[in-house]
């Protein structure tokens, strides 16, 4: 005899359903809360339930991150349970092509048992595995950390439109770091107007090794501030930029902070240069070609070796390529 269960989850608990080979629902859909006393509540229910010798067959939807506890608890707790973590579209989509009109807690956790009696073979054995997890949260935290500073260099662009316009003529880009602190210690064109060309022209960035502005720029953001359109002059409009640009040095480092627990997980026989690869590349990359895997491979490894399969594409630098394997997973 062969079990299906279908989990729907919620944030204070989840419905569990299960049917057998005919897709004919044993019990009543049972509830349990979302917390370890209904994991213990649950794994019980099923060793009283279904025999240890018999194939089990569980599917839940990804549904953000609620579902997660309750299936790496099963992944220790039941080690021959068949665990399948189905995308929300796929389950809806198989809904609709069987004319599925009630969308219950209870008849979504009867529909996901139903659909892995018909389907269990086509989908794939969700695997635990803590490495991927942690790398996994790397990826997301870091795009929402991108994502906040992509939102705060577009306020810094605008407070300069009113601070010093003109600074655009010299940096194009404002997520540069030399214009970043050049702006900390000069927040409208009245700050820049004041300055020394030569001693404004040794200012560097905050990074060991960034090369000076130069007497060049420095000269032509001198020249410019003096003839600036610039309404903006008070010192509140000065402290506006101060923090924007405040805000967007301490997002880098942030990000920083996450890129190198991420590069923990590279090949160390890898080029050196992938430290730093996350901008495209101009043709393929020349790193070493990632061996044939052994038999039995810890998660790091195989993050690792996956790492520098996805490196081998033209244009995929190391941070895009731990973004790829975070979320696709073994990609063999």
């Amino acid at each position: 005899m062969i079990y299906y269960l279908g989990a729907d989850i919620a944030k204070k608990d989840f419905k569990v359903a299960w049917c057998d080979e005919e897709k004919r629902a044993l019990t009543r859909t049972v509830s349990y809360s979302n917390a370890l006393e209904g994991f213990d509540r649950f794994t019980a229910w099923m060793g009283a339930n279904i025999p240890a010798d018999a194939q089990a067959h569980l599917a839940v939807e990804a549904s953000g991150s609620l579902h997660l506890n309750l299936v790496f608890y099963l992944a220790a707790a039941r080690p021959n349970l068949a665990i399948h973590v189905l995308n929300p579209l796929v389950a809806k989509k198989y809904g609709q092509a069987k004319l599925r009109r009630n969308h219950t807690d209870c008849d979504d956790a009867l529909h996901l048992a139903r659909m892995m009696a018909n389907e269990a073979g086509q989908t794939t054995r969700w695997q635990a595995n803590p490495a991927q997890r942690q790398l996994q949260r790397l990826v997301l935290e870091r795009s929402h950390l991108v994502a906040q500073r992509s939102a705060e260099t577009n306020r810094l662009g605008a407070a300069l439109c009113q601070n010093y316009p003109e600074f655009a003529c010299v940096f194009g880009d404002l997520d540069n770091p030399l214009a970043l602190a050049l702006l900390a210690d000069n927040p409208t064109a009245c700050h820049f107007a004041r300055r020394r060309p030569d001693a404004l022209a040794r200012r560097r960035p905050a990074y060991k090794g960034g090369h000076c502005l130069g007497p060049e720029r420095a000269a032509r953001l001198v020249e410019l501030a003096k003839k600036s359109a610039a309404c903006a002059t008070t010192d509140l409009d000065a402290e506006v930029v101060e923090r924007i640009v405040a805000r967007i040095e301490m997002l880098n480092e942030q990000i920083a902070r996450i890129e190198t627990r991420m590069r923990s997980f590279q090949n160390p026989v890898a080029r050196a240069d992938c430290a730093s690869a996350d901008s495209p590349d101009v043709g393929p990359r020349k790193i070493a070609t990632p061996e044939a895997a052994p038999e039995a491979e810890t998660p790091e490894a195989v993050i690792r070796r996956q790492t520098a399969l996805a490196q081998t594409v033209p244009g995929i630098g190391l941070i895009n390529a731990m973004s790829i394997c975070a979320r696709a997973g073994d990609i063999l």
